[in-house]
This record gives C-alpha cells, structure tokens and sequence, in this order.
C-alpha cells in the first residue's frame, strides 16, 4: 500500500509538473527577464527608455522619465526611438481609433537591435480597439510595415464592447495583402489577446511570436 502511495503521488506531480511546462499564455519569469528557452536565450534588452502613461502623461513632454511621461503610446513612435530603446507602458486603458504603425523599429536581431514595447505590470496593460468609424472593412489593431519590433505583456481587445467577437480584422498584422510591405522580425510575447478576427494574420516568413493558443500569445 506504501509503494502504491508513493507511485500515485509521483504520477500526480509528475503531471503538475509536465502542466506547468505546457500551459500556453504569458510567462512572468520571462516578462521579467526577457529570456526564453528554445535556443533564443535574452530577446531584449533596455539601452534607453521612454515611459507612457495614459492617466498622468502628456504628449508635449520629453517622455524620458516616468513623471514626465507621454500619454499615449503611438506618440512614443513619432520621437523616432532608436534601436534598443524600450517603451514603458504604465498600466491603464488606452483606447485606439485607428490602427497603430509604428514606423521607427529596430535593425538587427539581437538583445540590443529591437524597439521594444512593453507594459511595466505584466497584462496591465489594456489596448482597446474602437474602429467602430470603419464599418464594414475592419483594420488590424497594430499593424507591422517596418522591422525589429518586439510587443510584451498587453491586454489587446479588438473591440469586443462595440461589436460582438469585435471589430478588429487581426490583433497583429503584417500580411503584405493588409499593410503593403510586411514587416518581419516581430516578437508578440506575454500577452492576452481577443475579440480580433484572427490573432496574428498572415505575416512574413520571419514573423515570430512565443506564446500559445486560446488567445494567449
């Protein structure tokens, strides 16, 4: 009965363990470190900052510094951040009306070579999507025509309150047939995305995201 007991509970953590490797979604130990396994190690790194913050910022400021914050994110595109700069997202609620390009990404593949998105409170961050204007043509929330662009640790809602399953064609898009020039090195990790009607559309042959399914990237 003893051994019985033992190979029983070895079974159970064995399946807890194998559970907690497989689960799809966001990952706090790697939003906190920036690493991941597969052979891709540290995907990114801050050499510089620049700080959003929908509540207390202000687009007129320098947004170097949290209490001189922007206050949305696509102003953080228009300073032309340089590779490895990282673009820090205060929890909040920030509403898009169209969808966002950002123009000014990396350009090379390492730590230091990526623009980097990222909310500061792992999927605090809330991205959502009123289009309603559009009516029946639909647009992507965040749509990709540049390079070296890394997204990590948002909420992204299509707009789902304005139209049942949302309004937003994709989440993410870099399909040459949507955006005209397709971006390619593109990390979407860490972060809940739903009411789009497809997460990710059809990207370039180097589009890359970590994550799993059900929504979860």
């Amino acid at each position: 009965m003893l051994i019985l007991s033992r190979v029983i509970i070895f079974l159970l953590l064995s399946v807890m363990s194998a559970r907690a490797v497989e689960l799809p979604g966001p990952s706090a130990s790697a939003f906190a470190n920036h690493t991941y396994s597969a052979g891709i190690g540290l995907l990114y790194t801050c050499v510089s900052n620049l700080y959003v913050n929908t509540s207390t910022g202000n687009d007129a400021n320098d947004g170097l510094t949290p209490t001189t914050a922007f206050k949305t994110i696509q102003h953080a595109d228009t300073i032309i951040p340089s590779p490895g700069t990282c673009i820090n997202v205060a929890p909040g609620t920030y509403t898009f009306t169209v969808p966002f390009e950002p123009a000014h990404g990396g350009n090379q593949s390492s730590p230091t070579g990526y623009v980097a998105y990222r909310c500061e409170m792992l999927d605090e961050c809330f991205i959502v999507f009123d289009g309603t204007f559009m009516g029946s043509t639909g647009q992507p929330v965040i749509g990709f025509t540049n390079p070296y662009f890394i997204f990590d640790g948002f909420d992204i809602d299509g707009g789902e309150a304005f139209m049942f399953g949302g309004i937003a064609t994709a989440c993410f898009d870099s399909g040459i047939n949507d955006t005209g020039t397709p971006g390619h090195h593109i990390w979407v990790v860490n972060n809940n995305i739903h009411g789009c009607g497809i997460g990710c559309a059809p990207c370039a042959r180097t589009f890359c995201w970590l994550g799993g399914a059900d929504g979860l990237l």
